[in-house]
């Protein structure tokens, strides 16, 4: 048996994704479902609110692209390679 008591404050499998806490797209019937969850579990609860204080905008939600020399450089190191020059 595991040292985890079954009321820790933690994330379980039966928790919904932090993705679908924080979404504002979500099917009714699933926002529905969703808000259920959260009314019973605190940590969810705790997670949602964490994520709506500190939620991104949609511009701010966009990857940036890697500048070529920073993509050639992080290549080289995954691939154990050398070069003289990344830049």
């Amino acid at each position: 048996m595991s040292g985890v008591r079954a009321d820790a404050f933690t994330k379980t499998r039966a928790c919904p994704s932090s993705a679908d806490i924080s979404s504002r797209r979500l099917p009714r019937g699933k926002s529905d479902q969703i808000a259920r969850h959260i009314a019973g579990c605190e940590f969810c609860a705790a997670e949602q609110s964490f994520l709506s204080a500190f939620s991104l905008t949609a511009e701010e939600d966009e990857f940036a692209e890697m500048p070529v020399h920073l993509r050639r450089l992080a290549e080289a190191l995954l691939v154990g390679k050398q070069e003289d020059s990344y830049f």
